[in-house]
């Protein structure tokens, strides 16, 4: 993993345990909705797997590039 990503996530481990210390009834669902409003996190992930899906089909093209040859 990327620095850049492993740092998001800690600081969003950091956010999700000071949340639910400080708010001990709060549920899952309220958790990960301010979390997602405190870090780039989600959005990281999703960059992630978009660029993995581009780079995906980018091989495949070339292989059926290649077998064309």
């Amino acid at each position: 993993m990327s620095a850049p990503i492993l740092r998001e996530l800690a600081h969003h481990e950091f956010f999700r345990q000071q949340l639910a210390e400080r708010f001990p009834d709060a549920d899952e669902e309220i958790l990960a909705d301010t979390l997602e409003g405190l870090t780039d996190l989600n959005e990281m992930i999703v960059q992630v797997t978009r660029s993995y899906l581009d780079d995906k089909s980018m091989v495949q093209a070339l292989r059926a590039r290649i077998d064309d040859m």
